[in-house]
């Protein structure tokens, strides 16, 4: 569901950038998601649900995001045909804020720093001990939080002893943007720096990216 307080300011379409382009556009938006019940694995379901509101609000150059996300999973395992099922629930939350001023230059391209603040508490209540990062135990960075949350085997004393973990912590991210062509020919560089909800794990990345549209 997505709102504007009129026509004016509904953008003609969704983006992170609007690479200067002049105009005022606001849109306030609510997302719900819900998996149904999932078997996880033979002998576990799962009831993952995730929603919350999102803003947009862009002005000539400056683009600002910002979205807010409550989940919550119910899990349900049984031992042995007449065991009473094993019922646990995990809440979480996560939050994150990013901006941007697109600088259009005389030589004919778009320069865009911008910056972008996110934190995570895939499992609120739960002090998890990290897997990513210098001190961690193994590189999870391929899994998503929702991908986890989905797969069998977490539980909050998984979580608690380092076994799994869903990556809760806060991240910084610094980029910039070269629109040498709008977002059809464009170049992206960013810095970022993840630390650890709970312990002392902690991670640092510079990319580099290139994106051509035919």
């Amino acid at each position: 569901v997505e709102v504007a307080p009129g026509a004016d300011f509904l953008p003609k379409k969704k983006q992170e950038s609007y690479i200067g382009a002049y105009g005022t556009d606001i849109l306030l938006g609510f997302d719900w998601q819900n998996s149904g019940k999932t078997l996880a694995v033979a002998n576990e379901s799962r009831d993952l649900s995730i929603l919350g509101p999102d803003l947009l609000i862009h002005h000539d150059g400056l683009t600002f995001l910002a979205e807010y996300r409550w989940s919550k999973l119910h899990r349900e395992a049984t031992f042995g045909n007449f065991a009473d099922p094993e019922i646990e629930q995990l809440s979480g939350r996560h939050w994150d804020a990013q901006i941007g001023y697109a600088i259009p230059l005389d030589i004919g391209f778009v320069i865009e720093p911008s910056l972008r603040y996110s934190i995570s508490d895939w499992a609120a209540g739960v002090d998890e001990r990290s897997q990513w990062g210098v001190n961690s135990t193994r590189d999870n960075n391929s899994i998503t939080p929702t991908a986890l949350l989905t797969q069998g085997g977490l539980t909050s004393a998984s979580l608690a002893s380092g076994a799994t973990n869903l990556g809760s912590g806060r991240q910084i991210d610094i980029g910039l943007n070269l629109y040498w062509n709008g977002h059809a020919n464009k170049t992206q560089i960013a810095y970022s720096s993840w630390r650890a909800e709970f312990d002392d794990g902690a991670a640092r990345a510079v990319t580099i990216q290139h994106q051509l549209t035919f």
